[in-house]
């Protein structure tokens, strides 16, 4: 973990903290769900990392949805609605991005250090504000442009510093 990658993780974590202004707002007890979906997810990053030192992202991907369906249908199961056909044009628009997402991700693990690509992954932040923006009118409050301006210039600093490596 070089200075560099370091300041880049302190900075997009920053950024993010910026975004989220805890101790700033009123406490919401569903934000500790967001917490352990984070440390969940933090987890995941480490395993896939691992596996890819002797499986391919495919072959890792394959195996996250034959374990993850069960677990999920069990919950789905108490609590089912069957989709209307009008959204399964969106379902399959999530399914293909979620695929994507993962794809990507266990591919970049494979061949780059966490350390190089968690900093970037922190652009997903700011990037959904801008959707939430651009598809739901959703306002970006000072806040949200601040800590974003945050996490670009901590990838930024990442990107430069890596390049001349």
């Amino acid at each position: 973990l070089t200075p560099p990658r370091m300041i880049a993780i302190a900075g997009g974590f920053l950024g993010v903290l910026i975004i989220l202004r805890p101790g700033l707002t009123v406490f919401d007890p569903r934000s500790l769900l967001v917490l352990a979906a984070a440390v969940s997810f933090a987890c995941s990053v480490v395993m896939v990392k691992i596996l890819t030192r002797h499986d391919s992202p495919l072959t890792i991907i394959f195996y996250m949805a034959v374990i993850q369906m069960p677990m999920a249908l069990i919950p789905a199961l108490f609590n089912w609605v069957t989709p209307e056909w009008a959204h399964l044009p969106w379902l399959i628009v999530a399914g293909i991005t979620g695929f994507s997402a993962h794809f990507t991700m266990a591919q970049a693990l494979k061949i780059a250090d966490a350390s190089v690509i968690q900093p970037i992954d922190f652009l997903r932040l700011p990037l959904v504000a801008l959707l939430g923006y651009v598809v739901y009118d959703e306002a970006l409050d000072i806040w949200v442009l601040g800590g974003a301006a945050v996490i670009f210039c901590a990838n930024y600093y990442v990107l430069r510093q890596e390049s001349r490596r």
